[in-house]
C-alpha cells in the first residue's frame, strides 16, 4: 500500500491532508502541509550536508 488509511490505525500524511480538506478544515490541512514541507526540506538539507562530508573525505 503506497498511500492508504486503515480507520483508527494508520493514515499517511497525504490522506490526512485530503481528509482535512474534505471536512472543510483548511487550517489543519495547511498545518499538515507546512509540517510535511519542513520535514522534507530538513531531510534534503541533512542529506546534502552528509553527502558533501562523505565525498570530501578525510583531511
Amino acid at each position: 500500500m503506497v498511500a492508504g488509511s486503515i480507520p483508527n490505525e494508520t493514515m499517511t500524511m497525504p490522506i490526512a491532508i485530503y481528509d482535512a480538506l474534505l471536512a472543510g478544515n483548511s487550517e489543519l490541512a495547511n498545518i499538515l502541509v507546512f509540517i510535511m514541507t519542513a520535514v522534507s526540506l530538513s531531510l534534503l538539507y541533512i542529506i546534502n550536508r552528509l553527502e558533501k562530508r562523505i565525498t570530501k573525505g578525510p583531511g
